[in-house]
């Protein structure tokens, strides 16, 4: 689960803050995927299934699996992903975001 939350974060982070470098930005998304491992185990497995589902559904914009897209392909289709109206996938992404952002900023400390 952490290494794709990692991508997933990182390439979230890509539209969300384009000043952050993708060395850091895959930094914070290696932070926020330690974070959500230290949740309690049905939380941790609510959140395992949702980015399940959400890796999926990348792969099915892509057109092809979500580790295989080119960086600029995944960062679209999270984007994509991030903003659409579906329950799970919008909830899952506002968990990573607001994770990521708080991470982010108080190591900006």
């Amino acid at each position: 689960m952490s290494d794709r939350l990692a991508s997933l974060t990182s390439d979230l982070l890509a539209g969300d803050l384009p000043q952050l470098s993708p060395r850091d930005a895959r930094a914070v998304g290696e932070a926020t995927a330690r974070h959500l491992a230290s949740l309690p185990d049905g939380t941790r497995l609510g959140v395992g299934a949702a980015q399940a589902v959400v890796t999926v559904a990348a792969s099915v914009l892509g057109r092809r699996p979500y580790s295989r897209l080119a960086p600029d392909d995944r960062a679209r289709v999270v984007r994509r992903l991030a903003g659409s109206r579906l329950p799970l996938v919008s909830e899952y992404f506002r968990l990573v975001r607001g994770v990521a952002l708080v991470v982010y900023y108080e190591d900006e400390r």
